[in-house]
């Protein structure tokens, strides 16, 4: 198969983009042509080995670019003419790509594996600036609850309502857990399944030790 991996970043140096670099030599290993269009963004010291390209920008003019990034539209549109992927895999595309490019997956099977809180909030994190949890829905409260500035707030809740119109281009959308999937059900995202990593699972009446030992 020829599998397009789609993720706004290539250095790997976040657990994304680990990940989707994981899933290109697996695939690869197993016999299909897998290649990922990532933004040219690199970190120093870090070297972005995607096979596709495009701008990308992490100054003050990001937040336009996450509503509209048309660079990432352009190169896409390119990439579907000329490589035909029989599937597309996106992880992450809100923080660089933008949802300019899903009206170009509708007629290609695409999966949509959601690695965070992106899609329903605009900082990702459904986090009040306080530290406490943030029960409100994406949109005045943003702003009000001090999250995001009075010049990000407009870009950014367009980027959300073009989600909105335009995510059932995916075939199938995947949380990364139970929590995040209910947390997109509840903004009106759905359906949405539930595909956790490979961890074990740990039973709810495990207790910790009197002295637990954390490791970051």
């Amino acid at each position: 198969m020829r599998i397009l991996l789609v993720n706004d970043y290539g250095t790997p140096d976040g657990g994304a983009e680990i990940q989707i670099y994981r899933l290109r030599h697996l695939l690869r290993e197993s016999g299909h042509d897998a290649r990922l269009f990532t933004t040219g963004i690199e970190t120093p010291g870090m070297k972005n080995t995607a096979d596709y390209k495009c701008v990308g920008t992490k100054s003050s003019f990001r937040a336009l670019l996450q509503a509209a990034n048309p660079w990432a539209y352009f190169k896409l549109k390119d990439i579907i003419r000329d490589f035909k992927p029989d599937l597309v895999h996106v992880k992450m595309f809100l923080t660089q790509m933008s949802p300019l490019i899903l009206p170009l997956l509708k007629d290609v099977p695409c999966v949509y594996h959601v690695a965070w809180y992106r899609p329903v909030c605009p900082t990702g994190t459904k986090m009040l600036p306080d530290g406490s949890r943030c029960a409100f829905k994406a949109g005045p409260a943003c702003y009000a609850q001090g999250c995001i500035p009075a010049r990000d707030w407009i870009p950014l809740m367009l980027q959300l309502r073009l989600f909105k119109s335009w995510y059932r281009v995916f075939g199938s959308i995947m949380a990364n857990s139970e929590w995040v999937r209910k947390s997109l059900v509840g903004q009106g995202i759905e359906p949405v399944e539930v595909l956790r990593y490979g961890i074990e699972i740990v039973n709810k009446e495990t207790r910790l030790s009197e002295e637990p030992t954390a490791v970051f």
